[in-house]
């Protein structure tokens, strides 16, 4: 989450107590302090030689013996408005620096407002390699496997009624697909549901994230109400695909173009496409305009699916 969305949280809420949440389940202590802020600046080169640098903004918790402290998001926000000269941009990502046996960065993935408290959610931070092209051993040698040879479809269109293939003997291989958002908390878990759903005889979807979170409970409610159920569904990490060795006919990303950006490169022949959705985890309001507005973000997403399984099939039957 960037810093300016975090500001935006506190400052409609400005007498709740702020709680950090532990991706592992455990909460900060409620009297902790945060006693740096701080901007974080990275230059660095890739094992592909490609030179790059990084930003965000580095929050330090700490707490004592004065177990009636309580930090406000009133004076959070005081604390980081104190910061304005060093941070320049609020376009920053937040992580927080804490102490559970030794000192450890956590994302802070989103933010929770309840009537009495906000709790900001933290996530596990992951390595990545930028240059897969260059780390990764050479790709497995390419089948002979093309889609000129099937009629990829959805079940409205007339090209998806054709038969697949001149030679009824012949089993259909199913070509994956890799979904990819940020926390694979919810924009990419929709996606993977409604491929599965729409065009699952000629597709199997996966969906990871980049830095992986928790599932967003309103986007499961928002899938169940269209009769898809995902509330059993784990979040996973694009990395660990990778290092799996699977490979994908298509990796589509489904966050924002700059965060896009940061989804590593896929061994093997594999389509890149860029669908960018909003981000639920970003959305506020009471729960029902939270749901609302998830609801637009899911129609929205099948509507792509169904137009890109229409596009595929069409030009298979081509």
């Amino acid at each position: 989450m960037r810093l300016t969305e975090l500001k935006k949280r506190l400052g409609e809420n400005p007498g709740a107590d702020i709680r950090f949440h532990l991706p592992n389940g455990d909460f900060v202590p409620a009297h902790a302090h945060v006693t740096e802020v701080a901007r974080i600046d990275k230059q660095f080169v890739d094992c592909g030689g490609t030179l790059r640098s990084d930003s965000l903004c580095r929050l330090q918790t700490w707490f004592a013996d004065d177990v009636d402290h309580r930090l406000t998001a009133d004076k959070f926000l005081k604390i980081l408005d104190k910061a304005k000269s060093f941070l320049v941009s609020d376009d920053l990502e937040v992580d927080v620096e804490h102490e559970v046996g030794f000192i450890s960065q956590f994302p802070l993935e989103s933010v929770e407002v309840l009537p009495d408290e906000i709790i900001l959610h933290l996530t596990e931070r992951h390595t990545a390699c930028l240059a897969m092209e260059k780390c990764l051993p050479p790709a497995k040698p390419a089948s002979d496997f093309s889609p000129l040879k099937f009629n990829f479809h959805k079940p409205s269109s007339d090209c998806c009624t054709q038969t697949a293939t001149n030679q009824p003997n012949q089993i259909m291989k199913k070509k994956k697909v890799l979904f990819v958002c940020i926390h694979n908390s919810a924009r990419s878990q929709m996606a993977e549901a409604f491929l599965n759903k729409i065009c699952g005889e000629e597709f199997e979807a996966h969906s990871a994230g980049i830095e992986p979170g928790k599932l967003n409970p309103i986007v499961v409610a928002a899938m169940q109400e269209v009769g898809i159920d995902i509330s059993a569904n784990k979040t996973k990490a694009v990395f660990d695909f990778i290092k799996s060795g699977q490979l994908f006919s298509h990796v589509i990303t489904v966050c924002d173009e700059t965060s896009a950006e940061r989804c590593p490169i896929f061994p093997g022949v594999t389509t890149r496409l860029h669908w960018g959705f909003p981000d639920p985890s970003s959305f506020t309001g009471t729960h029902k305009e939270k749901l609302a507005k998830t609801r637009e973000v899911r129609d929205t997403i099948k509507q792509q699916i169904e137009k890109w399984c229409e596009e595929v099939c069409c030009l298979a039957a081509a």
